[in-house]
């Protein structure tokens, strides 16, 4: 059993894409047990941890250490959200940023997360499925306010041209940018191009909801 419980927890925390720090954070759990689910090497765990761990993956007790089926109807990815703790950030569309160097908030929709963001991060909906590993429907929140890691994935523009998503990286001192729709494109990265901000979240089954002003 207990290996079948290590494997969900894994495989939960996958989906979900959150950390074992992260998730101690989010349930008040140590990030030790659940290191040590993780890694089976916690044989008794008790009943109050697996329950506050199956709660928030929105699963029974039972179905989370492996007793019962997951529900057919559950959907890869979703997990507990209280929603008291719950933020929004506003979604605008591709076609705002086409025509901005700098992102001016003014939309009626938004998504909720459970990360705290401040009030100049916003969102936005992949409508594409040409992206590396970011399929069509996704919904992306950017923060403007972090400078670029190697590695980051940002939303960037050249001038006049359409936005675009593209991984930054940095080779001996030298910024680039490697477009996520085509597989060879490195290009170095000028004054040329204005740069929206990092993403910092992926949302594959979103919770939107409207403005109520």
């Amino acid at each position: 059993m207990f290996e079948k419980l290590s494997d969900n927890l894994n495989l939960l925390m996958a989906e979900a894409r959150i950390s074992a720090s992260e998730l101690a954070r989010r349930t008040g759990l140590p990030a030790s047990t659940i290191k040590q689910i993780r890694n089976r090497d916690a044989p008794n765990p008790t009943l109050t941890t697996l329950s506050i761990l199956a709660k928030y993956f929105s699963l029974s007790l039972s179905q989370f250490v492996g007793d019962e089926e997951w529900p057919k109807f559950r959907l890869p990815g979703e997990y507990h959200m209280e929603s008291d703790r719950l933020n929004k950030v506003p979604i605008i569309s591709w076609g705002e940023l086409s025509t901005k160097n700098k992102v001016e908030i003014n939309t009626t929709s938004f998504v909720k997360t459970e990360n705290d963001y401040d009030s100049e991060c916003f969102a936005i909906t992949i409508e594409t499925d040409a992206l590396d590993n970011i399929r069509k429907g996704t919904i992306i929140i950017i923060n403007p306010h972090i400078s670029p890691q190697n590695r980051d994935i940002i939303v960037l523009k050249k001038n006049d041209s359409s936005p675009r998503i593209s991984r930054f990286l940095i080779v001996n001192n030298k910024k680039y940018i490697k477009n996520l729709d085509l597989e060879e494109e490195i290009t170095e990265l000028t004054d040329e191009y204005i740069i929206f901000g990092v993403i910092v979240e992926y949302r594959k089954t979103a919770i939107l909801f409207p403005s109520l002003k």
